[in-house]
């Protein structure tokens, strides 16, 4: 499992705990989909696996909502070089990774500086 974590106060807590994931998928659809168009459940991505340019991964919330994985340059801004989007026809929706490789018993987790979706 790979989860691309949206900032802390979009969540209203500081860890995405399992309680708090079950509490977002039972509260209503919205919520439901908002985790789901975060998560990719098919492998644990680090950053070193992304090769060069975009990389597509399928969310669980299925492929409608593919996430680009973009590796270019690393800069101040977006120090591991890799942004994500869901939404890739629009060039300032890709958002840095700011925190990666953050190891889970069951997958990775990467902070990223915006919201999927």
């Amino acid at each position: 499992i790979t989860f691309f974590a949206p900032p802390n106060d979009v969540l209203g807590t500081p860890v995405l705990t399992e309680a708090t994931a079950n509490a977002i998928i039972a509260s209503d659809d919205k919520g439901r989909s908002f985790l789901l168009n975060h998560l990719v459940t098919s492998d644990q991505y680090q950053i070193a696996d992304f090769a060069d340019g975009p990389n597509p991964l399928v969310p669980a919330s299925g492929a409608d909502k593919t996430i680009i994985a973009n590796k270019g340059a690393a800069s101040a801004q977006n120090p591991y070089g890799v942004a994500i989007s869901n939404t890739p026809t629009e060039p300032t929706s890709f958002r840095p990774i700011v925190q990666a490789d953050i190891a889970h018993s069951n997958g990775v987790l990467h902070a990223f500086a915006g919201v999927l979706q």
